[in-house]
């Protein structure tokens, strides 16, 4: 995307500009302990408040889905910022794409810019207030690309032991303030070279993790990336993982444990403590041996084995919960089936300072009509220090779950047909998806979310109010749920 086609597709891809203006959410059931508030910076006359299409934008390559921002932090250098007014960079990539791509911008009300859109010398590789970039240019498209110098189109990521097929999506950012990088977790479609199903496809898709200096590139050192970053070679959890920690003691020793909620809630735990079974496993020490990606010393061998992080369950948390009567469910409740009607993509905020027993897990279900953001409590109330540390032990605070938002604007599909959504890619659909819980440095809360299908991305301010009285406290059976804050920031 240059020029013309990139301010098009910025416009299209983002629900942000200059101007704003506040919209309420619309709650039709009960009281909600959240309380969402669209930021419409939408100019009048946009194609999409219309109902409008760019017919520029390739749905594949340039559609967005799954995204997930930080705040530039302090340590990240001016030179070393795609602006000197680059103060977040909001992450994001497409339901088959090849690239994640990144935008950044002076403020979450502001015009965002894609960096590096067109790969090969676009105007965003001069980093830094005057070009004088001491970090890796960053090659290909995005931040992470899988065509780089390939003729043929293989694209594929070889890794050593694990290679990435096909194409690679839906971004996690995590600051490790601790070693001053940025943590990206990616998901591909997998094989590893000694598997017995190498070549076949049999693996499906799965969870990796590279980092960069900057946040800029983190491609492999061999393909233009970084040196001592890029991709490591170990299959960590399911697809569409997004991270959070839980406070609690092993061993006698406080401890943050990781955890990863994919795709349908699936939850895979990382490593409490590294090989010394002392130092508790962070990412600030992710590439010691036993640490969040580095399995050695643990007796994970990458060529035959899966996932490094223990995979407890298949089954879905929140299963068991009532849906919402404004959002209907159009196939029957199926515990058999892993996407209808039950959380598809999600995210998690708890804030250990204002709240430490209660959690909010935040999801949409395909099949839905219309998919909206939903949301249910989880309570770790009355746990000791040790349960805390498995999900198994959490129990659901609402019965009934919570609507959050629903489409109501052109740009969520609003103007398109009532019809039951569909898993997978969807490049047109009455749709919203893929929430993301971020806290700003202020202490106010946003969640960054994708409406009519996978075309656009919007931001949400989010108030939370005091807890009520729960009305229903339910066992959730095979996986409580969640977690401690998303690692935006590294605690060490």
């Amino acid at each position: 995307m240059n020029g013309i086609k990139l301010s098009r597709t910025l416009v299209s891809m983002l629900l942000l500009a200059s101007a704003f203006v506040l919209v309420q959410a619309s709650l039709s059931y009960g009281s909600n302990s959240v309380i969402a508030d669209r930021i419409d910076a939408r100019p009048a006359g946009h194609p999409l408040d219309s109902g409008g299409m760019d017919p520029i934008m390739d749905w594949q390559v340039e559609r967005g889905m799954f995204p997930t921002m930080i705040r530039v932090p302090d340590w990240i250098p001016i030179a070393e910022r795609p602006d000197p007014n680059a103060q977040y960079y909001l992450y994001y990539g497409a339901h088959s794409g090849k690239h994640i791509k990144m935008a950044w911008s002076d403020s979450l009300t502001g015009e965002w810019t894609v960096w590096n859109p067109s790969g090969g010398g676009g105007v965003d590789q001069a980093w830094g207030v005057s070009g004088n970039n001491t970090g890796a240019q960053t090659p290909g498209h995005g931040v992470l690309d899988m065509a780089i110098g390939d003729p043929f189109n293989q694209e594929i990521f070889d890794l050593g032991n694990s290679v990435i097929e096909d194409h690679i999506s839906s971004p996690e950012v995590i600051v490790d303030d601790v070693n001053q990088r940025i943590v990206l977790l990616i998901h591909g479609h997998h094989d590893t070279q000694n598997w017995p199903f190498a070549g076949s496809g049999g693996l499906g898709h799965d969870t990796f993790a590279a980092t960069s200096n900057y946040g800029l590139n983190f491609n492999l050192p061999s393909e233009g990336g970084e040196t001592g970053h890029g991709l490591r070679d170990v299959v960590l959890a399911r697809p569409y993982a997004r991270i959070i920690e839980v406070d609690g003691e092993a061993n006698g020793q406080q401890v943050n444990r990781v955890m990863s909620f994919g795709l349908g809630g699936q939850l895979n735990l990382a490593p409490i403590f590294l090989a010394d079974g002392v130092t508790p496993a962070t990412f600030a020490n992710a590439d010691q041996p036993g640490g969040l990606f580095n399995p050695n010393g643990t007796g994970y061998n990458v060529a035959t084995d899966n996932f490094y992080w223990e995979n407890v369950f298949a089954s879905k948390p929140y299963w068991g919960a009532l849906r919402h009567p404004d959002v209907i469910p159009t196939d029957p409740y199926d515990p058999g089936s892993p996407t209808r009607n039950g959380a598809r993509h999600l995210d998690v905020w708890y804030d250990a300072d204002t709240d430490r027993n209660t959690v909010y897990f935040f999801y949409h279900a395909a099949g839905d009509m219309p998919e909206s953001i939903l949301m249910v409590r989880m309570s770790l109330e009355g746990l000791t220090e040790e349960e805390r540390l498995d999900p198994l032990n959490w129990v659901r605070i609402d019965e009934q779950e919570q609507l959050i938002l629903t489409p109501e604007l052109i740009w969520e599909g609003v103007d398109l047909e009532l019809k039951p959504s569909q898993p997978g890619s969807q490049s047109q659909g009455r749709a919203l998806r893929d929430p993301n819980i971020f806290m700003d440095d202020d202490g106010k809360i946003y969640m960054v979310y994708v409406g009519r299908g996978e075309q656009n991305i919007g931001i949400a301010e989010l108030t939370f109010l005091p807890v009520p009285e729960p009305t229903s406290v339910a066992l959730l059976g095979l996986g409580g749920l969640l977690a401690l804050r998303r690692r935006r920031r590294s605690r060490g």
